[in-house]
């Protein structure tokens, strides 16, 4: 979202911007001059998980103690909803100068998030009465995941391994969901060896471990395009290493050839989403 405000203002060490989550009843200050510029616009950016697409989100204008615009809604869905609309395209592809392909990739990349975003609410039980992807432009083939498998689209994941390290091995990995998409990779480490003693490394970024007993967990974010990209997570003992060669969608993977017993058809629904979200925004914006 986007504010016009005036240069005293905006100059103003006091002024501030409110938002509040309607549906969570938070509420965080923002300092105007930590605002990224566009034009003329302040912009205020909002991480917003999955499920969370339908939040709304209420932002209004303070300098000190005092209210200095009116207040103003939005959610991520009203995005998604507008872009999604055909009624929309023409006057989007003329704001965005887009050819119609580009305006069909990035239409196809909000469909898929929206599908995400259900798939998600329903798995967490979260706002399921208002569904990201309830929208007459959303057919029910469109919101279809079930032709994601392991057989075509999971078929290449895998994690590999290179060298040896006394003392550890990887054990297994997820994806953060409630949140942001976050990776995580779990290590074990055998008696007799300190679990401080390791450090990790993803393509060269220092992660932080979280060690508890014997186990270590290390995670790294990821965006939408690279979920099916293989990252280099480098263990090292301070004298030798070992690397585990894997990609974020390799949780997608572990959750599909699990059984029903161990991983619900919620879940895997999402997982399929996933790949879905994850193959539209590859298209939209290049590997």
């Amino acid at each position: 979202m986007g504010f016009i405000i005036d240069d005293d203002v905006a100059q103003n060490a006091d002024a501030y911007i409110r938002i509040r989550d309607v549906n969570k009843n938070t509420s965080k200050d923002l300092p105007v001059s930590s605002l990224k510029k566009n034009g003329s616009y302040y912009m205020v950016e909002e991480n917003v998980p999955a499920k969370e697409l339908t939040n709304v989100f209420e932002c209004q204008l303070f300098v000190g103690d005092e209210v200095n615009s009116p207040v103003m809604s939005y959610s991520g869905i009203n995005y998604l909803n507008t872009v999604i609309d055909p009624n929309n395209k023409e006057n989007l592809m003329a704001k965005l100068k887009y050819t119609e392909e580009e305006y069909t990739k990035l239409r196809n990349l909000c469909i898929a998030l929206a599908n995400y975003g259900s798939y998600a609410q329903t798995y967490f039980g979260y706002h399921t009465d208002d569904l990201a992807n309830n929208n007459q432009y959303i057919d029910e083939t469109m919101k279809d995941v079930s032709d994601v498998t392991i057989e075509n689209q999971y078929s290449n994941m895998s994690v590999e391994k290179n060298g040896s390290l006394a003392g550890i091995e990887y054990t297994q990995s997820a994806l953060g969901l409630k949140e942001r998409t976050v990776f995580y990779l779990q290590f074990a480490v055998e008696e007799n060896y300190d679990p401080a003693n390791y450090s990790f490394k993803v393509d060269g970024q220092t992660l932080t471990p979280i060690i508890s007993g014997k186990n270590i967990t290390v995670n790294y974010a990821s965006v939408a395009k690279k979920l099916g990209v293989s990252s280099n997570i480098v263990v090292s003992d301070g004298t030798n290493s070992v690397t585990y060669t894997v990609c974020p969608l390799y949780y997608g993977y572990s959750v599909l050839k699990s059984s029903d017993e161990v991983a619900s058809k919620e879940l895997k629904d999402v997982c399929r989403a996933i790949y879905k979200y994850y193959d539209a925004a590859r298209t939209y914006f290049g590997d």
